[in-house]
C-alpha cells in the first residue's frame, strides 16, 4: 500500500491497515488506525 501525506511525502507499507473515520466539522478525519502484518501461509510465507 502506498500512503501519501498532506505534505506530499510517500510511505510504502506491507500488511493490512484499518482506518476509522469520523466526520468532524463537515470533514472526514482519521480517528483511529490499526496495522497488522500479513498472515503466514505456509510455503508462501507472508504472501
Amino acid at each position: 500500500m502506498m500512503l501519501r501525506f498532506s505534505d506530499g511525502t510517500a510511505m510504502q507499507t506491507r500488511g493490512r491497515e484499518t482506518q476509522i473515520l469520523k466526520k468532524i466539522n463537515d470533514e472526514w478525519r482519521i480517528v483511529r488506525v490499526h496495522y497488522s502484518g500479513m498472515p503466514k501461509t505456509g510455503d508462501k510465507e507472508r504472501f
